[in-house]
């Protein structure tokens, strides 16, 4: 199966990268997307990428990182046309942390959808304490030819049935299989399942709790999922990876 989010480029594991890449693939993940979040990650998910087969990544400017936002160097990534890039993000709006920058952030979001678009990919969204501005941009910018996801999901069933609409996944990591996620675990059972996809977000939210995670538990999140609306689990990880190879159509290479 498939992470279609994880980040071997955070600086966790920097000192057992290759490790973490052998767990993954005698766990039979057969492929992860290392995601960017800044201009110096996205380099390095590109160089991850060229030394392991098994790695595709995205480029992108998370919305925490908007202050350092440099379109040119942004443009001579996707310049590359790197046969792995799968998307462009992690993009989006971010306001748990800081809502001082909200403009900027909106601005930084729209600019990264316009060259998305431009580039013919998809897009990785990022969306926290934000699900408002977060959806009247989307359907600003709307259509979505090359599709997109929502990762990480934290939304409501209302917010998620919106954006489907508009050619998008949602995408569910750890934390839908925590004891105090309710509410998101109602999302995941309301929602068709042909609008999901699983990820790890790793090296955070790992299902395991009180350990760090890492790609291999891509699994647990499908299996908890696959319990919840009643699939068995290998047919639900099918459709999910079918789900993960008709957005990110790079992933067949």
């Amino acid at each position: 199966m498939y992470d279609t989010h994880c980040h071997l480029n955070d600086k966790k594991y920097e000192n057992n990268l290759s490790q973490i890449i052998t767990n993954y693939e005698q766990n039979g993940i057969e492929k992860v997307i290392c995601v960017g979040f800044d201009f110096e990650s996205s380099v390095l998910a590109q160089k991850i990428a060229k030394e392991n087969s098994s790695v595709y990544f995205s480029v992108g400017i998370h919305p925490e990182n908007v202050a350092d936002y440099d379109e040119q160097k942004l443009i001579a990534l996707l310049d590359s046309d790197d046969k792995k890039m799968v998307a462009l993000g992690e993009i989006g709006l971010d306001y748990h942390y800081t809502q001082d920058n909200k403009e900027k952030q909106k601005e930084v979001f729209v600019k990264q959808i316009k060259l998305a678009k431009k580039y013919k990919l998809p897009i990785i969204v990022h969306c926290r304490d934000a699900y408002g501005d977060c959806l009247e941009i989307l359907k600003e910018n709307a259509p979505y030819q090359y599709g997109g996801v929502m990762h990480c999901f934290g939304g409501s069933t209302e917010w998620a049935k919106e954006v489907v609409k508009l050619n998008f996944k949602i995408s569910f990591a750890g934390s839908v299989t925590f004891n105090n996620a309710k509410n998101l675990q109602d999302v995941a059972k309301a929602l068709d399942i042909q609008y999901m996809l699983v990820e790890t977000d790793s090296p955070y939210l790992c299902p395991k709790r009180g350990i760090q995670n890492e790609p291999k538990y891509v699994q647990d999140v499908a299996i908890f999922i696959a319990k919840l609306k009643g699939f068995d689990s290998e047919q639900f990880i099918n459709i999910v990876d079918k789900n993960a190879l008709n957005l990110f159509q790079k992933l067949k290479n």
